[in-house]
């Protein structure tokens, strides 16, 4: 009898265990999805050598998004925001707008820091922008799901902010 007991109060544990991963879903699209699946669900794409992209708000912010295919396959979609500042501190709050949103639909992050390079601008927080377009400071994000990993990076190209976004499947 209590060996009985023991496996109807196993099952549920198994059973919630075994849960089914739902696939990673961007805009309707799936990993492995064909360049035509892609150009009939993302209206307006525009074929370069590098794969497809398309100008668009995306997290409230324009951006970049280009949609990278492998043998016909999507593997990759990376984004580049391309809002503008004078004060090179929004960059910065853009950044914690998008890791906020990410994070409600995702979870806490795997990897969340700032690497510094010079710490000349490290104790003073009113000029981590400042630190960030010299090259000095980046901020790293790092989401890995079951079969995706999201990166969310801030940092300077040759004293030009750079703040980008990344969906990379780890199975293609």
């Amino acid at each position: 009898m209590k060996k009985i007991l023991l496996i109807f109060l196993f099952i549920p544990f198994l059973c919630l265990s075994q849960e089914t991963k739902k696939p990673f879903d961007f805009q309707g699209l799936n990993w492995g999805d064909s360049k035509t699946k892609v150009n009939s669900t993302i209206p307006d794409l525009e074929e370069t050598k590098s794969g497809l992209t398309k100008t668009t708000v995306l997290n409230f912010l324009d951006a970049s998004i280009l949609f990278e295919l492998n043998d016909n396959s999507l593997k990759n979609i990376s984004c580049v925001f391309k809002k503008q500042h004078g004060n090179e501190n929004a960059f910065i709050e853009d950044f914690n707008k998008v890791k906020n949103i990410l994070t409600k639909k995702y979870g806490a992050p795997n990897i969340d820091e700032l690497n510094w390079n010079n710490n000349t601008f490290k104790s003073d927080n009113d000029r981590y922008g400042l630190a960030v377009s010299s090259g000095h400071l980046k901020y790293e994000t790092v989401w890995v799901l079951h079969d995706t990993k999201i990166t969310l990076n801030l940092g300077s190209d040759n004293s030009k902010i750079m703040h980008t976004l990344t969906y990379h499947s780890v199975k293609i």
